[in-house]
């Protein structure tokens, strides 16, 4: 085999070695890693199988205990899992035991702003010491994923882990700088007291819409946002309410079964729909986050809440709509990667079935229904769009239309008067208060008069050709206030607020 001079261990007498040590190249134990990788990549001599929600993943339970005490111990004690050829985990993420299971057998593991929540909860549970999460973490890498759930008590904190990020956390000076602003502190105390003080400032960076990273964000809009929401608590809400425009007030009903953010909204068969999102779950103290295909239904004749049946795939961010009686479960992001497939829900077969894919992958966006076509409207993927694109049923197919004249992101839309109204959202630089409206015989997009503040994460619906825009986050805080838009005047007017302040939530009319 082909390596390095062989090594040799000189005889007591001085004579020739009786024996070489050879170092060959690679390494035996990459080698030994590389094997074992393939084994478990093709199934073979695999005797477990651990399953997290709707992910099952082949391993051998040497390999697992090696490196977790707490594997050692279910395969090796008196547990009944020793002797089982399938384990499930209700209290990992899927994508982070899958993540923890490939670096037992790569010695690697990939941390990213959309991983390091569930990774560290996971690899806390599973007693499992990866180098990688004792270095020093940017806390650039750990607020862009915390502040895509604004209305969300981050799981970190609720499970008592966010001082191990804290811990490691190397703070950009103009955070520091923040920090010792507001506490009027001098520059002694700098990097220590801004570490001891980050919890703050990471839930103040909460309530702040942000594209990935701290770089390019201002030291006087970073304080704005700071200053404008330190002391206020946070909630992940499961109440519902009502608004009645006869008397233009609002009632409580009935909560979801599970509180949930991100996550499609939409009325068939005079029934609410919640589809997908992502759901915070609770198992043996442990907060952990989940990216959802479960469906819910609400029936407002006994203010009940019953699940359906599941999805093929889990989304959050998507776009829903309902046409000739199916409902379309359109794009979105399954925790990994953004989608563009679509599926439909046929309540008389009570299944699923896989349609057309758009073109784009596409989350947080919007979809609307006009002429008998689905349009699924701007979104990300990876990339802020102002494109349009078509579902025609009768060919099973997509078409490209006239693009928005600008980019949106947690937008709102509504349909009256035979066009589509997109309002509100972000464009990757700034909150949006503009309107257009599109105009399907001309394939065209026209600005309206803007509304009075910017909204962005924002819900709207459509009750006796008014567009009701509600709630979502101005910039500077978040909101409950109600506008609606009246299309012919090219108006707005204000209605009565809602109970709650409330952002990336759903929105829909009954």
């Amino acid at each position: 085999a082909a390596g390095r001079c062989p090594a040799a261990w000189p005889a007591m007498d001085g004579s020739s070695p009786p024996f070489l040590l050879a170092k060959l190249t690679p390494l035996h134990s990459e080698q030994l890693l590389q094997g074992l990788n393939l084994l478990r990549q093709h199934q073979e001599l695999c005797d477990v199988v651990l399953r997290a929600g709707e992910a099952k993943i082949h391993a051998h339970k040497a390999v697992l205990a090696s490196i977790s005490p707490y594997f050692k111990a279910m395969f090796t004690g008196n547990l009944s899992e020793k002797e089982n050829a399938e384990v499930e985990f209700q209290c990992v993420d899927e994508a982070a035991l899958q993540a923890i299971v490939e670096y037992a057998y790569t010695g690697t593991v990939f941390i990213s702003q959309d991983t390091v929540e569930s990774l560290l909860p996971a690899a806390n549970l599973l007693q499992v010491c990866c180098a990688a999460m004792e270095q020093p973490v940017s806390v650039c890498h750990v607020l862009p994923h915390l502040c895509q759930e604004p209305l969300s008590s981050p799981p970190l904190l609720r499970a008592g882990l966010i001082e191990q990020v804290l811990a490691r956390v190397v703070v950009p000076d103009q955070v520091v700088g923040l920090v010792e602003a507001r506490e009027e502190l001098d520059a002694e105390q700098g990097q220590a007291h801004a570490v001891q003080q980050l919890r703050q400032v990471l839930l103040a960076l909460l309530h702040v819409v942000l594209d990935p990273g701290l770089q390019g964000v201002e030291h006087r809009l970073l304080r704005q946002h700071v200053q404008a929401v330190v002391g206020h608590d946070l909630v992940q809400l499961r109440v519902m309410e009502m608004y009645f425009p006869q008397n233009d007030s609002w009632i409580g009903l009935a909560p979801l079964s599970i509180p949930r953010y991100e996550f499609g909204v939409c009325v068939l068969e005079q029934k609410m729909y919640v589809v997908g999102g992502i759901a915070t779950h609770v198992c043996q103290g442990i907060s952990y986050r989940k990216h959802e295909s479960s469906v819910e239904c609400w029936d407002p004749d006994t203010n009940t809440w019953s699940s359906l049946e599941r999805m093929f795939e889990s989304r959050s961010t998507l776009g829903v709509a309902v046409l000739a009686g199916e409902l379309y479960a359109l794009g979105g992001y399954d925790g990994q990667s953004y989608l563009r497939s679509v599926e439909k829900y046929v309540p008389k077969g009570k299944e699923w079935q896989l349609v057309a894919p758009m073109s784009r992958t596409r989350s947080c966006f919007a979809a609307a229904v006009l002429d008998g076509m689905i349009y699924a409207i701007g979104g990300y993927g990876p990339a802020h769009m102002n494109s349009m694109e078509r579902y025609d049923p009768s060919k099973n197919s997509w078409e490209t239309v006239a693009s928005m004249a600008d980019k949106r992101i947690n937008f709102g839309v509504g349909v009256m008067l035979g066009f589509i109204f997109v309002v509100g959202g972000h464009n990757g630089v700034s909150h949006l208060s503009s309107i257009e409206r599109y105009d399907p015989h001309q394939n065209q997009w026209t600005v309206c008069r803007p509304m009075k503040e910017p909204r962005t994460g924002v819900g709207a619906a459509v009750i006796d050709n008014h567009l009701y825009v509600v709630g979502g986050h101005s910039g500077s805080s978040y909101l409950n206030t109600v506008q609606r838009y009246e299309p012919i005047s090219d108006s707005w007017l204000d209605s009565a607020g809602m109970m709650y302040c409330r952002c990336n939530f759903g929105l829909t009319a009954l």
